[in-house]
């Protein structure tokens, strides 16, 4: 797992906003950390976009090799300057 901090965009003037949309799927995890006392776990994955949560998984029980094959969109939006 790895943490990405970004620092803060001023922006002062703004010439375009375009919005489209993100398709990401969710397939696997693998070798997860086991928490349970059998060694095992009950992932789920949260995905945030600009500190929102937009997506959040089912949760595939006693596992540390969950399988989701999940997808979803969210909508994203680019800044022209």
């Amino acid at each position: 797992m790895s943490l990405h901090v970004f620092p803060t965009l001023v922006l002062t003037s703004v010439s375009s906003i375009d919005q489209g949309s993100l398709r990401v799927t969710l397939l696997t995890g693998h070798d997860m950390h086991g928490v349970d006392r059998g060694g095992k776990s009950d992932p789920y994955a949260v995905f945030t976009l600009n500190g929102e949560r937009v997506f959040k998984s089912s949760v595939k029980k006693k596992t540390v090799n969950p399988e989701w094959h999940e997808d979803f969109l969210v909508s994203v939006v680019s800044i022209h300057i």
